[in-house]
């Protein structure tokens, strides 16, 4: 039987979000604990700009710079906000640097594959490529 409301893969990506963001605000969940009024907030680096850039934690800037054009090919910014808005290259930087080596070396082994295609296919590294050529 064919699905008569598939569902776009934006709207997917939006309720995992507003799923995670939800689960990430309850407190046990945010390192928070309370008992009888006694309350130990979870620490927090105080951020100085939250519209810096942030320099990469995994990442080469090379490869950041990749993970982010990757990023927004996935979610592209339209009407709505995309992956860039969202930082999603941060969020991966992230949670790649405190991932098994294995996985650690299967994300630079398949960035440096798309630049090694990219070049012989047309001279240039991925990012450094026009939208036709990505």
């Amino acid at each position: 039987m064919p699905n008569r409301n598939p569902v776009s893969r934006r709207k997917a990506l939006k309720e995992v979000a507003l799923g995670l963001g939800t689960a990430a605000n309850f407190p046990i969940l945010k390192g928070q604990a309370s008992a009888e009024g006694h309350h130990h907030p979870a620490a927090v680096p105080p951020v100085s700009d939250p519209h810096a850039a942030k320099t990469p934690v995994f990442f080469n800037p090379p490869q950041y710079a990749t993970v982010t054009e990757l990023a927004s090919w996935i979610i592209p910014t339209d009407e709505t906000p995309g992956a860039r808005e969202a930082k999603v290259n941060e969020y991966i930087d992230m949670i790649v640097s405190q991932a098994p080596s294995s996985l650690k070396k299967l994300y630079r082994d398949g960035l440096e594959w798309l630049d090694t295609t990219s070049h012989s296919r047309h001279g240039k590294i991925f990012v450094e490529l026009s939208k036709e050529q990505q």
